[in-house]
């Protein structure tokens, strides 16, 4: 933890050490050079043992993980090991992006919920969406930066879309919002998840997949 005005008062203390055990050798520099030894050893070795902490706690290599606080143990200890453990998992080190990430899980599975029930989803809903319930929190603890780019127009996503469902129609495989989106963006277009909403109703997509 940084905290410099002790490091500038210590320094400050060291390097007057130096230069008073220097002085009380009168000018003789073998003198000087052992009075200043001593200080100068111990400061090397001090910074040493710091360096060596911080590089023990991730301090220096930005990989030491915030923990969950206290009073979330004592109020929530379940969900608060499943969030400790899903910082682990996902090598998440800050306290507000795993709650993020939480978040996102939380929303994922309660869409599974709704559609396959409360328990059953694990077994009843589709590979592709269970998958993409893990995905989705890869993508938002690892996020690769993107070029920006102009979105598709309304006509151009629902041509797309129209012809990914009639493609798994011919296959008689029946689309989840999750898949079509899935495709959709694996072929370059760019859509949010509040488009894709409208996007499935405009060319009559039902949410839940049967």
């Amino acid at each position: 933890m940084p905290w410099p005005v002790l490091r500038w008062v210590a320094w400050a203390f060291i390097t007057a050490t130096v230069v008073l055990n220097i002085a009380a050798a009168h000018g003789d520099p073998i003198a000087g050079l052992m009075h200043a030894a001593m200080p100068v050893l111990f400061v090397t070795v001090i910074e040493g043992i710091r360096h060596l902490i911080r590089r023990w706690v991730g301090l220096a290599t930005g990989t030491r993980r915030e923990r969950v606080p206290l009073s979330r143990w004592l109020l929530a200890p379940v969900s608060s090991f499943v969030l400790w453990r899903r910082m682990v998992l996902w090598n998440v080190t800050s306290y507000p992006r795993g709650l993020q990430l939480e978040y996102l899980h939380l929303e994922a599975v309660s869409a599974l919920h709704e559609a396959h029930g409360r328990w059953l989803w694990r077994w009843k809903a589709p590979l592709s969406e269970r998958t993409a319930v893990r995905l989705q929190l890869a993508g938002a603890a690892f996020p690769t930066p993107q070029i920006p780019q102009q979105q598709d127009s309304d006509d151009q996503l629902i041509q797309a879309a129209q012809a990914i469902v009639a493609r798994a129609e011919q296959r008689g495989v029946r689309l989840s919002q999750m898949d079509l989106a899935a495709q959709l963006r694996a072929q370059g277009h760019r859509i949010a998840n509040e488009r894709l909403r409208w996007l499935a109703a405009a060319i009559g997509l039902r949410r839940e997949p049967v």
